[in-house]
């Protein structure tokens, strides 16, 4: 695959990910049970991409409740440009080169010639 689609696409992705991340704010409930009672909206949430492959990499291994992802929003930011840039050094790189690669041979896979 072309290194350079692979480096636009990167871009393209980190700029995404930058731009959007996780905003729960408080408002009011619909069904007050009492006196200001407010509930949990997610306002801005991070991309499908990145929800899809965070959820990926969970560990459960034999337990019930699942422990936090192994991918990490700062540390995908700075593999994000790491491939921008033309390198693949880390394991956080390595993995998100494999996940830019899959989405960018998924979306030619749908454009028809």
């Amino acid at each position: 695959m072309n290194k350079r689609l692979i480096r636009n696409k990167a871009k393209a992705m980190y700029a995404e990910l930058a731009e959007h991340s996780l905003e729960v704010i408080l408002v009011p409930a619909p069904e007050p049970k009492h006196c200001g009672h407010c509930i949990r909206v997610a306002a801005d949430r991070p991309p499908q991409w990145f929800s899809e492959l965070s959820g990926r990499y969970l560990y459960r291994k034999g337990r019930q409740k699942p422990r936090p992802s192994f991918i990490k929003r700062q540390e995908s930011l700075r593999a994000l440009q790491e491939i921008a840039n033309g390198h693949v050094r880390t394991i956080y790189a390595q993995r998100w080169y494999q996940e830019v690669v899959r989405l960018l041979s998924d979306e030619l896979e749908r454009i028809p010639f």
